[in-house]
C-alpha cells in the first residue's frame, strides 16, 4: 500500500505534510538485531525518552553495537531541531 502524502502529527499537534519518501524514512529499520525503525526512535524521543531510554525500550544497541551512531545521530538531529 502505497501513499504519496501522509499526515503526520508532531509532538506540538500541527500538520505536516510527508511524502513517500519521508515515510520509507522513518520505516527505515536501523537497528537490525531489534528491529528498531527510525520513526519509532522519533516517537519515543518525542515521548521524552533519551539514547538510553530508547535502548531500553526497544532492545536497540545491545546486540552488535552497528546501530549506536545511527540512533545517536537520529536523537542529536531531533534536539537540534526542537532549539
Amino acid at each position: 500500500m502505497e501513499h504519496t502524502k501522509l499526515l503526520f502529527f508532531n509532538l506540538n499537534m500541527s500538520k505536516q505534510v510527508m511524502s513517500t519518501s519521508q515515510q520509507q524514512d522513518l520505516d527505515e529499520v536501523i537497528c537490525p538485531c531489534s528491529g528498531t525503525t527510525r520513526g519509532k526512535v522519533i516517537s519515543l524521543y518525542h515521548q521524552g525518552m533519551d539514547v538510553d531510554a530508547i535502548s531500553r525500550y526497544t532492545g536497540a544497541q545491545t546486540g552488535c553495537g552497528g546501530c549506536e551512531w545511527d540512533i545517536a545521530e537520529c536523537v542529536k538531529q531531533l534536539q537540534q531541531n526542537q532549539a
